[in-house]
């Protein structure tokens, strides 16, 4: 079996400079995540830009240009530049340029509408994990406030917790049993907080989605790079 870190696993990124979709992402940012496990799940061919957080690349001139907030994602398609991941995924989701038949909306209009639902609601995963997690790193360990952190860490578990609940149905995915915009836009989160030493195992359900997504190609495909190198560090671990 294929492990996650991508080995063995084509991916959709190519060299041909007459491709004209380009993905400027950063390795380990979960927005930028959404972006290319999308391209790599419908198997959509674009050009593959790396960037460098720790070399300032998105606040050069030419990185401004395409986004002011110095920000990845950022997809250029032809004359069309965007940002914002969801907008992203949306986007790709409207095209049909022949490239791709995979579709991750479902078809039927109830799941259809769960989908969109749980695309948008990913936001909020993100914004509860991350108040935790940049308040650790930001904080001097003698200068953090007790009180303030567990507020936010019972926040970010009520959160997990509603997720956990969303599984309750016995489905395989967010929005039935099939990948759709859900997924690709929660996973890079889930994955996220679990590099960062969240104990999954507390939220079985999470878990088993967790280890399904791990085994799928597009987000072998997608693994972040130096995630393979590195353990990194642990924030979340025992929290």
């Amino acid at each position: 079996m294929m492990n996650r870190e991508g080995e063995g696993v084509s991916s959709c990124a190519v060299d041909d400079p007459t491709c004209t979709k380009i993905l400027f992402w950063g390795s380990g940012s979960p927005p930028a995540w959404r972006v290319r496990l999308c391209l790599e799940e419908k198997r959509i061919p674009y050009r593959s830009n790396l960037i460098s957080f720790a070399d300032g690349d998105l606040k050069t001139p030419e990185m401004l240009a395409l986004n002011p907030r110095g920000m990845v994602p950022i997809f250029v398609d032809g004359d069309i530049v965007m940002y914002e991941s969801l907008a992203i995924v949306t986007y790709l989701e409207s095209i049909d340029d022949g490239n791709s038949s995979i579709c991750l909306t479902p078809k039927q209009k109830r799941l259809a509408a769960k989908a969109l639902v749980r695309m948008n609601e990913a936001n909020n995963a993100s914004a509860h994990v991350g108040e935790v997690v940049y308040y650790l790193r930001r904080t001097k360990p003698e200068d953090i406030n007790e009180m303030y952190l567990n507020s936010k860490r019972e926040a970010m578990y009520s959160e997990i917790s509603l997720w956990e609940r969303y599984f309750d149905s016995g489905d395989d995915f967010l929005a039935g049993n099939s990948m759709s915009v859900a997924d690709v836009s929660f996973f890079p989160t889930l994955a996220y907080i679990v590099r960062l030493g969240f104990d999954l195992s507390r939220f079985p359900r999470l878990n088993m989605y967790y280890i399904r997504m791990c085994k799928r190609p597009s987000v072998q495909a997608s693994w972040p790079p130096h995630w393979k190198v590195s353990e990194g560090s642990k924030p979340l671990r025992g929290l």
